[in-house]
C-alpha cells in the first residue's frame, strides 16, 4: 500500500508546510518539497507568498533558492507588501542586497502609498536606505540617466 501526501495541503492560515520550511529557513526540506511538486507561488490568506515568510525571517539561502526557481520577487500581499517591504521592516540587510542585485522593482507601493525607502527612513535604517538609493543610481544609469542623476527627459522620482 502506497500512501500519498498532498504537498500543498493548506492549514488553518492557508499556509503549506513550504511556508513553515521558508519561515524556519530548512532548505533541504524546501528542496523536497518543490521536489515533490509543492508550488512556491502559493498565497496563504494575507495573500504572502513563501518568499514573504523567507524574506521577513532572514532566511536568506531559502531566498537564493527561491529567486533561483523564479519565484515573482515583485509579488505583493493582500497590504500591497513585496518581500522587499519584508526585508527592510525586519533589517535584513544581505538580503536587501540580494533582491536589488536581482532587480526588485524599489517603486511598488503598499496600500498605504508607501514605498519600502519610506520605510527605511522612518525607521532611521540608514545603511539598508544606502543600499536603496546606491541600487537606484546604478538604476538611472541603466535606464541613460546622466551625471546628474535625472532620468531620461529630467524627470526625477518624488520621494
Amino acid at each position: 500500500m502506497v500512501w500519498e501526501a498532498n504537498v500543498d495541503e493548506r492549514d488553518d492560515l492557508g499556509e503549506t508546510p513550504l511556508f513553515k520550511a521558508c519561515e524556519q529557513g530548512h532548505l533541504s526540506t524546501v528542496q523536497f518539497l518543490f521536489d515533490q511538486g509543492a508550488k512556491l507561488t502559493i498565497k496563504n490568506l494575507k495573500r504572502e507568498t513563501p518568499l514573504h515568510k523567507a524574506c521577513e525571517n532572514g532566511q536568506e539561502n531559502v531566498v537564493k533558492f527561491l529567486i533561483a526557481k523564479g519565484v515573482d520577487i515583485n509579488a505583493k500581499d493582500r497590504e500591497g507588501k513585496t518581500a522587499l517591504f519584508k526585508v527592510y521592516v525586519h533589517k535584513h540587510e544581505n538580503i536587501v542586497k540580494y533582491l536589488l542585485a536581482y532587480g526588485v522593482n524599489t517603486y511598488i507601493e503598499n496600500y498605504r502609498k508607501e514605498i519600502p525607502v519610506h520605510i527605511t527612513m522612518k525607521n532611521g535604517y540608514e545603511t539598508i536606505e544606502q543600499n536603496l538609493i546606491l541600487s537606484d543610481d546604478n538604476t538611472k544609469e541603466e535606464c541613460g540617466g546622466g551625471s546628474d542623476g535625472d532620468i531620461d527627459g529630467g524627470m526625477e522620482p518624488f520621494l
